[in-house]
């Protein structure tokens, strides 16, 4: 504790008759005032000596009234409760005493510092020579007077940025060797409560700044443009299309597997793996086309379509691997580089999974051997499998096709080929014609293309047909170009304002999405965009929205992330077992056969550019049997008129665009 010499009492009063003849309280409180000054000093006594009070501060006139603590005690917190949450740890000295000491305080400096919840203080200093500067931490104070003049405005630090200690010199309680600073020395107080506020004057803006700086930490943040461009009581217009009511019936057949001709292995693999024991309709239509029986030499090439999660993948998958088994049976295994069953995807995602159903199905008791050939797979252990021999290649049409012409992989035993999402391979831009027809060319004259599909328009089927120069039989499900009985459908009209344009557009869009995330927890949620750009723009709004990630976590999944990235979010979506609400922010490229069984929410924040992709988008989720989910639609504009067309075609059960039977 710092050690000071005790002020002596004044001349003025020592001999004065008039001081003698006043009352002696009065006299009381004079003395005090002269020998305790503004700036309250500490003194060093023994803790013995009864005239110490319980903090360890020396009482002036050797009384210890407990009273008169609590008194203290009661006024130093109700001016604490008047400063807003600021505590003064030591006081300046005052002008009167500034102007008394004609060399200023002992220390060079004194300061102040305030405890704030989490806020930056300054420093002001107050120095002991005169005509110095004051130091802060973040700047210095203007140049004092000589002599000692107020050490306040001569040494207030600069740019109001920290409040702080300014340790002095010849402050012994501050020195890095001596006793270190306890709450025992705070500053207690007798003055009321209004001759202590004047410590925080000059600090009204810093205090102000405080209070909108925590008011800001408190709303959750808002895009600059969105003022601009959306009205604070903007409530856009919605419409629902109720879903319709679930049957068994409306997903299921009414055959069962044996009576399709389904082994005993793939009724017991389903079983096993799946749960599954009764066909669903494509299931059962594909059995019948792709069994052998039915099919002829003019119509080898079959074209399965139906909605997305009906059940595709088992629909090709299980007569095809029953086949691969028969032909085991009376020739033996597959040979080295020569698999019997190729499985083309238009992504290494829909590969993978492909890859998955087919492990299971051989785990549960259909043998197989499989292997995954694709962009993220090692091409040296995809070499050495073929090597050894497998019966099923599943990959993407580039590096199947890389395979072959390497000859790494012959074609000569190949039965079947499947193109999952064959629109996508060969349909509107024919993007992955140039790779499939190599694979095309190097197979036998009698192998068989499987084209598997959720929708199918009427240029896509002429495309197909004229890229393999023969007819190709349509097996169609009941609800291709149909969205799921058990998914709810939400337009959301999200026009109005006084800007049109397509920032204003995506500003208003924003909002409602927004107000639809805080509305609709789903605890997984697919966002599909038209553009990268859209999806990054939205990723970033989103996650600067809820920087704690307390409200969802968002997951970017489009071309412009690494392939390592991209799976990883996509992986993290899918298995994560995390409570916190999750949301893809994704382009089309997660609508192309992605089978999250856990999407409970669909919002297409940009409109598709054409119903098929409508309906692919719509298909992630409501899948399966009895299924349920729920799509958001944001629209627009003109697209509120194309958007509401698809919902009354939805609502009277009529396809989306025409199927081809119906052409």
């Amino acid at each position: 504790m710092r050690v000071a010499s005790r002020p002596s009492l004044s001349t003025k009063h020592r001999g004065s008759r008039a001081h003698a003849s006043r009352p002696s309280a009065v006299r009381r409180r004079e003395r005090r005032a002269v020998v305790e000054p503004a700036a309250t000093r500490l003194y060093a006594f023994s803790p013995d000596d009864d005239r110490v009070d319980d903090d360890g501060r020396r009482d002036a006139y050797g009384y210890d009234d407990a009273d008169e603590r609590e008194r203290r005690r009661r006024e130093k917190t109700r001016a604490a409760e008047r400063r807003g949450g600021f505590k003064i740890l030591e006081r300046a000295p005052s002008r009167a005493e500034a102007t008394r000491d004609g060399r200023g305080s002992e220390n060079e400096e004194y300061g102040r510092r305030f405890e704030d919840d989490g806020g930056r203080g300054r420093r002001d200093g107050y120095e002991r020579r005169g005509g110095g500067r004051g130091r802060g931490r973040f700047g210095r104070g203007g140049r004092g007077g000589r002599g000692g003049r107020d050490g306040r405005d001569a040494a207030r630090g600069g740019e109001r940025r920290e409040r702080g200690f300014a340790r002095g010199r010849d402050d012994d309680r501050y020195r890095d060797d001596g006793p270190s600073y306890s709450r025992e020395d705070e500053y207690e107080g007798d003055e009321p409560d209004d001759e202590v506020d004047w410590i925080l004057q000059g600090l009204e803006d810093e205090l102000e700044d405080g209070r909108r700086w925590g008011e800001r930490q408190n709303k959750a943040y808002l895009p600059e443009l969105l003022s601009k461009y959306v009205e604070d009581d903007f409530e856009p217009m919605v419409y629902t299309r109720e879903p319709d009511d679930l049957d068994e019936y409306s997903f299921f057949s009414g055959a069962r597997f044996a009576q399709l001709g389904a082994s005993d292995e793939v009724r017991a693999a389903l079983k096993e793996s799946f749960k599954i024991e009764r066909p669903s309709h494509i299931q059962a239509q594909s059995y019948r086309a792709l069994s052998g029986d039915a099919a002829d030499a003019s119509q080898r090439h079959i074209l399965l379509a139906d909605q997305a999660g009906s059940g595709k993948t088992l629909a090709y998958l299980l007569p095809l691997l029953q086949r691969l088994q028969g032909i085991e049976a009376e020739q033996g295994r597959s040979k080295s580089k020569r698999p019997r069953l190729l499985v083309l995807t238009p992504t290494s995602e829909l590969a993978t999974q492909v890859r998955d159903v087919v492990k299971n199905l051989s785990f549960g008791g259909l043998r197989s051997r499989s292997l995954l050939a694709n962009n993220v797979s090692k091409p040296r252990t995809q070499i050495e499998a073929l090597k050894e021999g497998v019966d099923i290649v599943i990959g993407t049409p580039g590096r199947v096709a890389r395979l072959i012409e390497e000859g790494k992989m012959l074609t000569d035993d190949v039965e079947a080929v499947v193109m999952d999402e064959c629109d996508v391979l060969l349909g509107d831009s024919f993007e992955f014609a140039e790779q499939v027809a190599p694979i095309r060319n190097a197979l036998r004259q009698d192998a068989q293309f499987v084209l598997v599909t959720a929708t199918i328009p009427d240029d896509v089927l002429r495309q197909l047909k004229k890229f393999f120069e023969s007819d190709i039989r349509v097996v169609q499900g009941p609800g291709l170009h149909r969205p799921s009985a058990g998914m709810l459908e939400r337009l959301i009209d999200c026009s109005g304002g006084e800007i049109f344009d397509e920032e204003s557009g995506f500003y208003r869009k924003f909002k409602a999405l927004l107000q639809l995330l805080e509305v609709d927890r789903a605890q997984r949620t697919l966002l599909f965009c038209n553009k990268i750009e859209t999806c990054r723009k939205i990723e970033n709004f989103l996650k600067r929205a809820d920087q704690d990630g307390d409200k969802y976590k968002i997951l970017p999944y489009h071309a412009a992330l690494s392939r390592e990235q991209q799976q990883q979010n996509l992986k993290e979506f899918i298995t994560s077992s995390s409570k916190t609400p999750h949301v893809l922010v994704c382009t089309d490229r997660a609508s192309r056969g992605l089978d999250a069984s856990r999407v409970e929410h669909v919002i297409l924040f940009d409109f598709p550019r054409d119903p098929s992709e409508y309906v692919r988008r719509v298909g992630r989720t409501a899948r399966g049997a009895m299924g349920e989910g729920r799509v958001s639609v944001l629209v627009i504009g003109r697209q509120v008129r194309l958007a509401r067309e698809i919902m009354r075609r939805n609502d009277r059960g009529d396809p989306v665009e025409a199927t081809p039977t119906n052409l």
